[in-house]
């Protein structure tokens, strides 16, 4: 069972929701006072586009654990 499924249905397992409800807009607000998406970002924006157009180059199939690692390492060299 997901976390999402046990907490909607809390009651039926005993449980009880206590999480507290929020107004989603003060939320947004904050995270646009804090610096909106690049908050979350782990690089520029600027830096990603390049990665983006050197990836693009690559014409890579398919991102797997099994070659993400070569991948890697033939942007790295670009």
């Amino acid at each position: 069972m997901s976390c999402t499924t046990a907490l909607k249905f809390s009651e039926q397992w005993g449980g009880k929701n206590c999480l507290l409800p929020i107004d989603v807009d003060v939320i947004r607000k904050m995270k646009k006072e804090m610096g909106g998406d690049q908050l979350l970002a782990f690089s520029t924006s600027e830096f990603a586009e390049r990665v983006e157009a050197a990836y693009a180059t690559l014409k890579v199939q398919d991102l797997t654990f099994e070659n993400v690692w070569p991948i890697f390492k033939d942007l790295y060299s670009l």
